[in-house]
């Protein structure tokens, strides 16, 4: 038997994670440490103790899996280390959480004075790159960074833990770690389907500058049966992000799921909490990527929103990405000037976006790697590189090696 050991913190995801990615469900015993008896009474967190239980529980053949330990003084320190030394066990795995930083400290020093030094292991869920930190035994103190392999923590146990739900009815699931082989378009088809929507954005632009009209109308869409616009768009982009990751299975190893039109509420319904996103990559160390689908005006108030509702409903961690869709210029177009306006738009959208940091996508028509967009426009240059370039730049800061295999 091994007994993993984590401290209660708002951000259990961190301490979730690598429990579920290292323990045996039939042999190890988890112990929650608490600061206080009223916050075990009073279950503070429910959600982390629910997913532990129906993770562990349901094929634990052993007494107890689960112990929750208070450990507000001195006395309830060597109270716990009294418990560990009463357990037969072969390591102890203890889970170092950034927001637990003094508590951890105060236990460590007991446990290094009073556990044999070649049984304690730690463990730590890291942000970039998307991995965790193994300590070995303080006897060799080495430290590996892994991939996570194991685990099945995915959106509805982030949501879980931060009272949410996701809409199931509503939202899809069109990746999973369990079910790679989701890739709706091979590369020829893709081509195609992003070619034909450039050719409905250009119309759809073409005829509100000239008639001042808001075209949103399956009927204006040549090569597409959309309800509107940003629904096109959207199908578009998560069918363009399976065919990237299904040619680039390096980036599988730090994602665990991908959803589109996700639907998202509080869990206890309490206070009518509604929020939509169009896509969302969950890595496999519990963060999120949320891709903003833009095919039309952005507001930055509605940005800024969005954000907001992304962490509150997940972490302070977790990042929006923006994707727009860019014309190229230099392409012999007819009503050139309706097209330049639309430009400026997408220009002034991505000098905001980069100074709130938050990453801008180009959706580009190209999908080879080397076919930039590059054009002049109101005496300013201008380049974009492809939508997959620019996807592999931002996904390679999660991985271990950047951009290597």
């Amino acid at each position: 038997m091994n007994i993993f050991i984590i401290i209660h913190t708002f951000h259990n995801i961190a301490n979730l994670i690598p429990i579920m990615e290292k323990i045996n469900k039939e042999k190890d015993k988890v112990i929650i440490l608490y600061e206080k008896d009223q916050d075990i009474k009073d279950n503070k967190f429910p959600s982390l103790e629910k997913i532990l239980y129906n993770k562990i529980i349901k094929k634990s053949k052993i007494n107890k899996p689960i112990l929750k330990i208070k450990i507000n003084d001195l006395k309830d320190i060597k109270e716990f280390i009294k418990i560990l030394k009463s357990e037969e066990y072969h390591y102890i795995y203890f889970i170092f959480n950034g927001g637990t930083k003094i508590q951890f400290l105060d236990v460590y020093l007991f446990l290094s004075k009073h556990i044999q030094q070649n049984k304690l292991i730690f463990l730590y869920n890291n942000i970039k790159p998307c991995a965790y930190y193994e300590r070995d035994t303080l006897k060799t103190k080495k430290v590996h960074l892994k991939y996570y392999e194991k685990h099945r923590i995915g959106l509805k146990e982030v949501l879980m833990l931060q009272n949410f739900k996701i809409n199931i009815e509503n939202s899809k699931k069109i990746y999973s770690e369990d079910n790679k082989n989701q890739n709706f378009y091979n590369d020829k088809s893709l081509i195609k389907t992003i070619n034909n929507f450039f050719e409905d954005l250009i119309d759809i632009i073409i005829q509100e500058c000239n008639f001042g009209e808001k075209m949103n109308s399956n009927k204006l869409f040549k090569n597409n049966k959309s309800n509107s616009l940003g629904e096109y768009f959207e199908d578009l982009v998560a069918n363009r992000l399976l065919n990237f990751i299904t040619n680039n299975p390096k980036y599988l190893k730090i994602i665990q799921e991908i959803y589109k039109n996700v639907h998202i509420s509080s869990k206890n319904g309490v206070d009518n909490y509604q929020a939509e996103f169009d896509i969302i990559i969950v890595l496999k160390n519990g963060i999120l990527l949320y891709i903003e689908c833009k095919s039309g005006l952005i507001s930055q108030k509605d940005l800024d929103a969005k954000f907001a509702n992304l962490q509150r409903v997940s972490s302070l961690f977790s990042q929006m990405i923006i994707t727009v869709p860019v014309i190229d210029l230099n392409k012999p177009y007819e009503n050139k000037k309706c097209l330049e306006r639309y430009i400026k738009k997408v220009t002034e959208r991505e000098k905001y976006i980069a100074n709130k940091k938050y990453y801008f996508l180009p959706f580009t028509e190209s999908l080879n790697y080397k076919n930039k967009i590059e054009f002049e426009f109101e005496n300013r240059q201008y380049q974009y590189e492809t939508f997959e370039n620019t996807l592999s730049k931002i996904l390679d800061e999660w991985l271990i090696d950047g951009t290597k295999d």
